[in-house]
C-alpha cells in the first residue's frame, strides 16, 4: 500500500512539472493574431508565439496575478496590462499610412544599396554581433540617393557569422521611419523568417511585396525569435581579467561593416525603444545588410 502511494506521489509530482498553461491572442474579428511577443516586465520573462496566436509556458513560469504583461505583434496596436487571470487577449489593428503611390515609365535598372561588398572580398568582415537575448533586434537605415524617383525592393541579405549549424528562428521587420531616422510603424506586414543554419547569406525574396524606399528612408531589421535552449551554445570568453568562462549564447550573429556607423540602430526587446547605436568606441561599423532595389531614375 505504501509503494502504491508512493508511485501515485510520484507520478502527480512528474505530471505537475510537465504542466502548461496556453494563452489566446486574437484580433477584433475573432481571428487568431499569429507569433506574437509577451513580456512579463517585472521577471523581463520573454515568450514567443505561435502561428495559431498562442502563447504556452510551462508550470514554473505560469504569469502570476498582478505581473504586468506586455503583448506585441506586426500589424497591431500593443498591448500593457496588468494579468488578472484572464487566457484571451485581443489587439487592435493598427492603422498605418503607406507611402504615396509612384507611376514612373520605363523598365528601370538593379542596384545593390547598403552593403555592397561580399564576404571574400580584401577585408572580408571583420566584426560580428552575438545576439544574446531573445526579440534583440538590430536594424540598418536605407536612404535613397536624392535623384531617384522610385526604389522598388527587390531582396533583402544579411550575412550569418555564427556557423553552428543551429536553426534559430529570426524575423524580418522593415519599418517606415521618421524625422529622428527612428523606426515608426512596420512597413513589412508579414512575418517572415530566415533560415540561419549555415554560415553566409541570408536572404529574403520580396519581389512582388510593392515595397518601396520612400524618400525619407526606411529602416531594415533582424529579431531574434526564439526563448528555448535548443538555440543555445556556450562558448568560452575572456573577461576583463583576462580569465576565460563559458557564455550562454544563442547561436545566432550577423556581420558587421568596418565604417564609421551611425546608420544601425539596436533595440534590446520589444517593449524598449529603438536607439542609434554609436561606435566611435571601437572598430566594427553599421550592420551588414544588402538590398537590391529597382530603380527609376
Amino acid at each position: 500500500m505504501k509503494g502504491i502511494f508512493l508511485f501515485i506521489s510520484l507520478f502527480i509530482y512528474i505530471s505537475s512539472l510537465s504542466q502548461t498553461e496556453c494563452i489566446q491572442v486574437i484580433d477584433e474579428n475573432n481571428t487568431a493574431v499569429p507569433y506574437v511577443t509577451m513580456i512579463v516586465k517585472m521577471r523581463n520573462s520573454v515568450f514567443t508565439g505561435d502561428s495559431l496566436g498562442k502563447v504556452c509556458l510551462t508550470s514554473d513560469l505560469f504569469i502570476k496575478n498582478g505581473d504586468t504583461i506586455f503583448i506585441s505583434a506586426i500589424g497591431y496596436e500593443n498591448l500593457n496590462e496588468v494579468y488578472t487571470g484572464k487566457k484571451v487577449f485581443i489587439l487592435k489593428r493598427k492603422n498605418i499610412l503607406l507611402p504615396e503611390v509612384v507611376i514612373v515609365n520605363g523598365e528601370g535598372i538593379l542596384e545593390t544599396w547598403g552593403t555592397k561588398k561580399n564576404d571574400g572580398s580584401a577585408g572580408g568582415f571583420r566584426c560580428r554581433q552575438v545576439f544574446h537575448q531573445a526579440t534583440y533586434s538590430l536594424a540598418r537605415i536605407i536612404y535613397p540617393d536624392a535623384d531617384v524617383k522610385k526604389a522598388e525592393i527587390r531582396s533583402i541579405a544579411f550575412h550569418d557569422e555564427t556557423g553552428r549549424g543551429i536553426d534559430v528562428p529570426v524575423r524580418l521587420r522593415i519599418f517606415l521611419i521618421g524625422k529622428d531616422s527612428l523606426p515608426l510603424n512596420d512597413y513589412l506586414q508579414e512575418n517572415i523568417f530566415l533560415g540561419t543554419k549555415g554560415k553566409g547569406w541570408i536572404e529574403a525574396d520580396l519581389e512582388g511585396k510593392g515595397l518601396i524606399v520612400p524618400k525619407e528612408g526606411i529602416a531594415i531589421g533582424i529579431e531574434l525569435f526564439a526563448n528555448s535552449d535548443e538555440y543555445f551554445y556556450t562558448e568560452k570568453i575572456k573577461n576583463r581579467n583576462g580569465k576565460k568562462r563559458e557564455n550562454k549564447l544563442y547561436g545566432f550573429s550577423l556581420a558587421r561593416e568596418s565604417d564609421d556607423g551611425f546608420l544601425t540602430l539596436m533595440k534590446f526587446n520589444t517593449w524598449r525603444s529603438w536607439v542609434v547605436e554609436r561606435f566611435d568606441h571601437h572598430n566594427c561599423g553599421n550592420l551588414v545588410c544588402r538590398v537590391k532595389v529597382k530603380v527609376w531614375r
